[in-house]
């Protein structure tokens, strides 16, 4: 998980509109239901970019439901399961919540979500800065070839990319439990990159 912070203005909401024209099957929202969350993502897959995460914090049932299934949606085979109604009575239904996820938010996320997120800290760009003026869709031409090769690199290397997982070698020999759980991935892809000829 990414987990974008930051004040207000500091980019955090257009980070996750650059992350929506690259990734695949990308779930925009910033207000959504623990129901919508878990049956979206079970039925279609996708990667959740979640603006205003800060209401994770709500102490509200909604909000609670919703960390729980982030909670579970961290690791493959952690479904989240739900009662359904099935004519007189109710059935257990397992729904896959897995996958990849972006969050952002002006506040910290609650500790637990946190422990599971890379954290991305945001600062507004200075007075003379021209970057809050640039249009995201100035060029549409590019964000469609850099989603086009990404997809063609996953075609082409997603086997490769599957047994990285094993690569420890990637990571400093004094990160383990979370930490290694976070970066390893991260690590192995970049360290396969650099081997592979990346500038």
């Amino acid at each position: 998980y990414l987990h974008f912070t930051g004040p207000p203005a500091s980019g955090k909401t257009r980070a996750l509109e650059m992350l929506k024209r690259v990734v695949f099957r990308p779930i925009v929202t910033s207000s959504l239901t623990p129901a919508c969350l878990f049956r979206t993502l079970d039925e279609q897959g996708g990667v959740l970019l979640l603006d205003e995460a800060e209401r994770l914090r709500d102490g509200t049932p909604d909000a609670s439901e919703l960390r729980a299934i982030l909670l579970s949606g961290y690791k493959r085979g952690s479904p989240a399961r739900r009662l359904e109604r099935c004519g007189d009575t109710f059935v257990q239904r397992t729904f896959d919540v897995f996958g990849l996820k972006a969050l952002a938010g002006i506040a910290s996320l609650p500790e637990a979500l946190a422990s599971r997120c890379i954290r991305l800290s945001m600062f507004r760009a200075g007075p003379d800065s021209p970057k809050p003026r640039r249009r995201l869709d100035a060029d549409p031409a590019l964000w469609s070839k850099l989603r086009d090769g990404l997809h063609v690199l996953a075609l082409e290397h997603g086997p490769i990319w599957l047994r990285l997982v094993e690569r420890a070698d990637a990571c400093p020999p004094t990160m383990s439990g979370r930490d290694f759980e976070r970066w390893q991935p991260i690590l192995a892809l970049a360290a396969w990159l650099d081997e592979s000829g990346a500038k």
